[in-house]
């Protein structure tokens, strides 16, 4: 038996919006039961998709940020990234943007990973995130945060970094997915310890 898509019906009900975020209510006809369903969402305040960075210095070191996660209420090691400013802002200039602000570092050569979005989750969340990859990246200035950031970064060797991957210390699944799309990229081969 194939798996056949929810017809949505309606338009979204806006219930909460905080800190660029709203909290949606949809509803979808159940396929099986020909009933409607409520369904609830985690969105962006814009709609648009956020971009996650995985940057990398010329010697391969891997730019990482620490900061305070309110879900995980603990601080979690990630690797940069944000949300579009203008309507006009793509992918690749949020990357710029975004790393250049949280970390200092200007990015040599910016490439789209994969073919589209990566779902945070999609049975909870509404939008995606953009993957970049963030090559031969160097030091041109110093942190240029937001109100809402605190945050610090650290350059980590590419090696050590899979190692925390792999041991638990990084445990942010955008970071996750967006490191292993990037490894092609850098002829990295991975050793598990």
């Amino acid at each position: 038996m194939a798996v056949v898509p929810w017809t949505k019906v309606g338009d979204s009900e806006i219930i909460a919006r905080g800190f660029s975020k709203t909290f949606v209510k949809e509803v979808f006809i159940n396929p099986k039961t020909g009933k409607p369903d409520d369904y609830f969402f985690l969105n962006t305040r814009t709609g648009k998709a956020p971009t996650i960075i995985f940057a990398v210095t010329a010697d391969k070191k891997v730019i990482a940020v620490k900061q305070f996660r309110h879900g995980a209420e603990e601080v979690i090691i990630e690797t940069p990234g944000g949300n579009p400013k203008k309507p006009e802002d793509t992918p690749e200039t949020v990357a710029r943007v975004e790393l250049e602000e949280e970390t200092g570092f200007r990015a040599g050569e910016i490439i789209a990973l994969g073919s589209g979005l990566c779902w945070f989750e999609p049975c909870s969340y509404k939008i995606g995130f953009h993957p970049i990859l963030a090559k031969d990246c160097v030091k041109v200035g110093e942190q240029e945060l937001d109100e809402n950031e605190d945050l610090e970064f650290d350059l980590i060797p590419l090696n050590e970094w899979l190692q925390m991957i792999y041991s638990g210390v990084v445990r942010d699944s955008k970071t996750i997915t967006v490191t292993f799309l990037a490894l092609p990229h850098l002829q990295a081969t991975i050793t598990v310890r």
